[in-house]
């Protein structure tokens, strides 16, 4: 099979939603969201005032480069977001990023 062929049926495959956010209205996570957020990542909102949203995702934990990206900014987001779903390997990698600061 040809290069081009893999990337076309690896770009047809549908991804499942791996990371799953509510962000409230207290400690300003949507702010901080819209200051700064992966490209492909967007943000509903859940609320006529534009107060309380969620993120619904797919986050690659085989990729490196990915999972610190998403480590990182999930520690951007600030104290106001409630995990609905999350692989572990995120959940390990904020656990091993939480643990520097206790040292």
């Amino acid at each position: 099979m040809s290069k081009s062929k893999i990337l076309e049926k690896l770009s047809k495959q549908e991804e499942v939603i791996n990371l799953y956010l509510d962000l409230g209205p207290k400690a300003k996570a949507i702010a901080q969201f819209k200051k700064y957020h992966p490209l492909k990542l967007s943000m509903s909102y859940t609320n006529l005032y534009q107060s309380t949203a969620i993120i619904k995702t797919f986050i690659n934990v085989n990729n490196p480069e990915e999972l610190t990206e998403i480590t990182n900014w999930l520690l951007f987001l600030g104290g106001d977001i409630k995990v609905k779903e999350m692989p572990e390997e995120v959940l390990e990698a904020l656990k091993n990023k939480l643990y520097l600061f206790c040292q």
